[in-house]
């Protein structure tokens, strides 16, 4: 008897063991997926850090770069395209690196960057840079004998607007129209959609007056809506200028607004892209007088 409860003591000694060091195994191995879980979850939040700031360096690096363009077009005294490429840098958070942008040519070249912040997997100062650039694309007059594509019985596309633009609005004028395209911007826009910084109610949000233009009066285009693919774009036009008075900001045939802007000098002829389907509008082309 005493052998049997002796020998019972003991089966029952190396299951307690058993049973503890199976519990140790288990605990160790909840601990190191517990600890995966948390560098993974860091990893990710530094991911999401660092897309977010590149996005918004290239939205920075877009608007500066089409603020200086908007200066070469012009040509007016104020702010240098240098200048003016730092301070829209800055309205979105970035800081301009470098700005190949001097007066007198056609093409505005920047550089920004922006400070991603503190990362948990990486520590140090970190910074990512984004680069843009913008074209004036300034008309030269056609050879001898090239036509005028007309506005109201042809579709406006990319080709017949090269085509207008290479035109002389009036014969013998010095001053010549300058181009700042908005791709850019537009590009920049959606990207934020796309990657989840804005949603896509924010952007197709077309005033119902700009609706009623581009239904009524919007001239039409052979590019699929960026945003939902489902209708052809529609292009509105503006003119506001100080001189126009009762006329300005409002809707004008696309070649009525171009030779207003090239007659008034200091007015901008406006060219918005708008879906008809799901609201979304955006700025495409801006006009303007270069002086001669």
């Amino acid at each position: 008897m005493t052998r049997l409860l002796v020998q019972a003591r003991c089966l029952r000694s190396v299951a307690t063991r058993g049973a503890r060091s199976e519990r140790g195994s288990v605990s160790l191995l909840v601990a190191g997926v517990v600890a995966a879980l948390v560098v993974l979850s860091m990893g990710a939040a530094d991911v999401a850090r660092v897309l977010h700031a590149a996005s918004t360096a290239q939205t920075a690096a877009d608007a500066a770069a089409l603020a200086a363009a908007q200066a070469l077009a012009i040509e007016e005294e104020g702010p240098t395209p240098r200048d003016l490429a730092s301070e829209y840098a800055a309205r979105n958070g970035a800081a301009l690196e470098a700005c190949d942008c001097e007066p007198g040519t056609f093409v505005a070249t920047v550089s920004v960057r922006m400070a991603v912040g503190d990362l948990f997997l990486v520590g140090g100062d970190r910074r990512v840079l984004a680069r843009a650039r913008a074209e004036v694309d300034v008309p030269l007059p056609d050879p001898p004998g090239m036509g005028h594509p007309p506005v109201g019985s042809g579709v406006y596309d990319s080709s017949t607007m090269a085509m207008r633009q290479r035109l002389p609005v009036r014969r013998g004028r010095r001053s010549l129209l300058a181009t700042v395209d908005y791709s850019l911007a537009k590009r920049a826009l959606i990207n934020q959609v796309r990657t989840g910084l804005a949603s896509w109610t924010d952007i197709c949000d077309a005033h119902p007056e700009l609706m009623r233009a581009a239904q009524h009066v919007g001239e039409p285009t052979r590019r699929d809506c960026p945003v939902c693919h489902e209708a052809k774009l529609k292009l509105v036009t503006y003119v506001y200028g100080d001189g126009l008075k009762h006329d300005n900001g409002r809707v004008w045939p696309l070649d009525v607004g171009l030779d207003m802007a090239a007659d008034r000098p200091g007015s901008w002829c406006y060219v918005v892209e708008v879906c008809t389907e799901c609201q979304w509008n955006h700025l495409h082309e801006a006009f303007v007088a270069r002086a001669g």
